[in-house]
């Protein structure tokens, strides 16, 4: 017996007539007055009869419908399912993030997925953006956050975020905390570390070569960067997002620069982007509910403002 064949059955019993059960199903009434039959023959039985008001079921019949009403709800709904199933993003995706990014962004970004893309696991690599740019290239990661404009033209990239740089250090470099914005001549007085992408970004926004800021030190780890920083030795530039209230009972405050600069995020995809609803889901949920965690998060400070 074949699942058609409980579903004309079904028919029939439901409406109490060929003639009805012919129109929903779409086929002529001969056909289904045979496969009724063929069903007799094969459970041994009479199933129906006919009468002059139409068609009345027997007790096997009666048994049989409602049996074959569970069968075929169970299959439509195991079609629903997978064909849901088929419709939600699923697979591995690969995310890079950058060393001042990973803290922050990490912990969101995997919240968001786990509610967002259940049937998504996620792989987190991190990495300078000129690695993260190699990596998107060569297919071994799907999305990248990056800073600055990819240079990668084979790359699919979105304006993510701009953040402000700000000056790091404790009260005996910086003096009190916001006590007013630094300039250009004191900041270049000062002892810094720094990470080279940090102060080469910088430096081109305040319009000075790169050795005019005096950096002792170039240290990639921000959580090393910080750890010296708040020793009192040197002070710093950072994104105003990585200073946490725990660096601050540290003794590490910060002073804004006079022409704030700052620093532009962008989410890098693989073209094959367009290809996987799990890639193209993760980039939206990093456009979408994690931008805007980000600035829920900071309130009015807001670090990060959103580029569209």
């Amino acid at each position: 017996m074949e699942l058609k064949h409980i579903r004309y059955f079904v028919s029939v019993a439901k409406h109490k007539s060929f003639s009805k059960a012919a129109l929903e199903l779409t086929i002529a009434q001969p056909a289904i007055s045979r496969q009724i039959q063929l069903i007799e023959e094969e459970l041994g039985v009479k199933v129906l009869f006919r009468t002059t008001r139409g068609v009345e079921l027997t007790e096997s019949g009666e048994e049989f419908y409602r049996r074959g009403m569970e069968i075929l709800e169970s299959v439509d709904d195991l079609c629903r399912s997978v064909r849901s199933r088929a419709g939600t993003p699923k697979g591995k995706v690969a995310i890079g993030i950058p060393p001042s990014c990973t803290e922050l962004l990490a912990p969101l970004i995997v919240s968001h997925c786990q509610q967002r893309l259940p049937e998504v696991e996620l792989r987190i690599i991190e990495g300078l953006t000129v690695f993260l740019e190699d990596l998107l290239g060569a297919g071994r990661i799907d999305i990248a956050v990056l800073s600055g404009i990819p240079a990668k033209t084979s790359t699919l990239y979105s304006a993510f975020a701009e953040e402000e740089m700000v000056l790091v250090g404790t009260e005996r470099l910086l003096g009190k905390d916001g006590e007013g914005d630094i300039g250009l001549e004191e900041l270049c007085q000062l002892s810094l570390i720094m990470a080279k992408s940090f102060r080469a970004g910088v430096a081109e926004q305040l319009g000075i070569k790169n050795d005019l800021l005096r950096c002792a030190m170039e240290i990639d780890s921000v959580p090393a960067t910080k750890k010296i920083v708040a020793s009192g030795h040197y002070a710093t530039i950072l994104p105003r997002s990585l200073i946490t209230p725990i660096d601050r009972e540290c003794g590490v405050m910060v002073r804004s620069i006079a022409s704030r600069p700052s620093r532009s995020l962008f989410i890098g995809a693989h073209p094959r982007l367009a290809t996987s609803s799990a890639i193209k889901g993760v980039r939206d949920v990093l456009l979408g509910s994690v931008r805007n965690a980000l600035d829920e998060e900071f309130g009015e400070e807001r670090p990060y403002r959103a580029r569209l």
